[in-house]
């Protein structure tokens, strides 16, 4: 009949309904294209490169990458993470499977002359005090008919697969801030030496200018202007070099490495290009798919729904089999002999009859939560196009404004030229000369930034748009 029974309990649990909803992911509409791809050259819509620090085409910058992935701190915590979920997620998924114990125990007992046995023991048919020896097994099995445990196993399962998107996320991010302090460095070590080439023209000017005062061709005023000039480029310097080796520190740092490892490594000078190519960025819909942190808030929301499952099983009965089998004796040497052996077999159900409104409230707390994921997943997906829009805007404007920097340079550059000629033939006063310099030398550092500026607005393009992993 027990038999019977539970052999029905198990069809049921292998065949029950599961409480909650069956998830499925929410479909959030996203435009055909990105604003600023349909009116700017600097971009097109094909997919990205998921690797895209390769695209400066610098094995420096490609090194301290891998270098950053396999030691970076931030990664360790997040990957750390990762196998705690997963750990997490293998004890729910245990619930659904039987628990096996194994014991062996003694005991003494004595028992009262004034009890029950008290004549037997007073005539001596019985002792007072006797010994008890056990061994054997037992095993407990939850049937879960209404599936509040595989619910629980669902989510173990989402939380773990967010896990894994918060460390591409992270991997995302590190990636990132490894290729801007990168660029730093190489913008802070490219303007020193724009610096220090203009400290050495206007040195060479400086000593001309002196030359021509000592043999009473110009005024010391000129000397002045020349001397104030070279000084106010000097000053530049000391910032520029702190700036380069702040950047050193702190890429050995994000490499998980001590902060003086890698100036001995970036010391010399790199310059990077801007690419003259458009940037490939794909289109929204791809980005919705790619972004880690979008993917993680989708993987949340599941999570939050099977726990409504969780919650709602709790109004439901539980129903187990329950059994033992060993042996019992009241001597040890007995103890494995045959005719000692016991054994038992149960099944049970146990059903909420009042709790307080408490089934009802972790109900409606479940609920709210599911309502709290899907609002920031939705967030998380308008952040993104944001993000995204922002970062195409503010690359192409900044690449305009490096064009026409580079001209105004180039232009400079001639405007200095010309100036040194009319000065050398006495045909204008040697503040056009200095003008020129002062204007050359503002122009080139400003192109310098520019470059600088454009770089790291790529590298914050392709994080925004999700690159870094694949």
């Amino acid at each position: 009949m027990k038999m019977n029974f539970a052999l029905a309990l198990l069809g049921m649990s292998l065949a029950g309904c599961v409480t909650g909803p069956d998830y499925a992911r929410p479909e959030l509409p996203a435009p055909g294209n990105f604003q600023d791809v349909e009116s700017s050259a600097a971009f097109n819509n094909e997919d990205i490169q998921p690797d895209w620090w390769q695209s400066f085409n610098d094995p420096i910058l490609s090194g301290l990458v891998d270098r950053t992935i396999a030691a970076n701190h931030d990664l360790r915590v997040a990957e750390a993470r990762v196998r705690e979920a997963r750990a997490l997620r293998k004890a729910e998924a245990a619930k659904l499977l039987p628990r096996l114990g194994a014991g062996i125990a003694s005991g003494r007992s004595g028992s009262s002359e004034s009890g029950p046995n008290g004549g037997a023991i007073a005539l001596g048919l019985a002792e007072r005090e006797n010994e008890l020896y056990e061994a054997g097994f037992d095993a407990s099995w939850e049937l879960d008919v209404f599936g509040g445990n595989r619910r629980a196993v669902e989510a173990a399962n989402a939380r773990a697969d967010a896990k894994v998107e918060q460390y591409r996320d992270v991997m995302v991010s590190v990636i990132a801030e490894v290729g801007r302090t990168y660029v730093e460095l190489r913008g802070a070590q490219r303007r020193l030496a724009i610096a220090e080439k203009s400290i050495e023209l206007q040195s060479e000017t400086l000593e001309q200018v002196s030359r021509k005062y000592q043999a009473g061709l110009v005024s010391e005023l000129d000397v002045a202007q020349s001397r104030t000039l070279l000084d106010s480029t000097r000053a530049a310097v000391p910032p520029l070099r702190a700036s380069s080796r702040s950047a050193m520190y702190w890429l050995a740092v994000l490499a998980g490495e001590s902060p003086e490892a890698l100036v001995q490594e970036l010391t010399n000078p790199v310059y990077l290009k801007v690419a003259e190519n458009a940037v490939p960025v794909g289109i929204p819909s791809e980005l919705l798919e790619r972004r880690p942190d979008i993917r993680a808030a989708e993987r949340a929301l599941q999570a939050a729904s099977a726990d409504i499952g969780v919650a709602r099983a709790e109004r439901y009965p539980k129903f187990f089999l329950t059994g033992s089998a060993g042996s019992q004796s009241t001597s040890f040497a007995d103890l494995f002999m045959g005719g000692s052996g016991v054994w038992s077999l149960a099944s049970n159900i146990s059903a909420p009859l009042f709790e307080g409104g408490r089934i009802r409230a972790g109900i409606e707390a479940a609920d709210a939560r599911y309502e709290a994921a899907l609002a920031l997943y939705e967030k998380s997906m308008l952040i993104a196009l944001e993000d995204t829009e922002r970062s195409l805007l503010r690359y192409a404007q900044q690449e305009l404004a490096r064009r026409e920097l580079n001209r105004a340079a180039t232009s400079a550059a001639r405007t200095l030229e010309l100036a040194h000629m009319r000065y050398d033939r006495g045909l204008t006063d040697f503040i056009a000369v200095l003008d020129a310099e002062r204007i050359l030398n503002d122009l080139e550092d400003r192109v310098a930034i520019a470059e600088t500026i454009v770089l790291s607005d790529l590298v914050g393009l392709y994080k925004a748009l999700g690159g870094g992993w694949s």
